[in-house]
């Protein structure tokens, strides 16, 4: 099941940069149905929190894309840009130059 759930973090990274996205998604075992007939799909939602950093989230028809922009990204990710920006820019060792590591952890 891991490398199935790799497939959407691949379908993201296939796609230009966007600052948010809003994309169905059909899972086999997964997808709601309003009636026998017709599946209606996941929601598999993104948001660019700086370049190269993307939140993923998967979810049914509700709620809106705004309304998870101001609820997720505004209230919760917002206070955390700048350490998410540093830590891109420390790349590959992922942590601010500032914060420093125990002897004996490897980073």
């Amino acid at each position: 099941m891991p490398g199935k759930a790799m497939l959407l973090v691949w379908l993201v990274r296939s796609l230009p940069p966007h600052t948010s996205r809003d994309l169905p998604v059909y899972l086999p075992h997964g997808s709601p149905t309003v009636s026998r007939f017709m599946d209606v799909p996941h929601r598999y939602l993104t948001f660019q929190l700086v370049p190269g950093l993307e939140v993923v989230l998967l979810c049914g028809p509700n709620p809106s894309l705004q309304c998870l922009a101001d609820e997720l990204v505004t209230k919760f990710w917002q206070p955390l840009l700048d350490l998410l920006k540093a830590c891109a820019r420390a790349s590959p060792r992922c942590l601010p130059p500032d914060i420093s590591l125990a002897p004996g952890i490897l980073g």
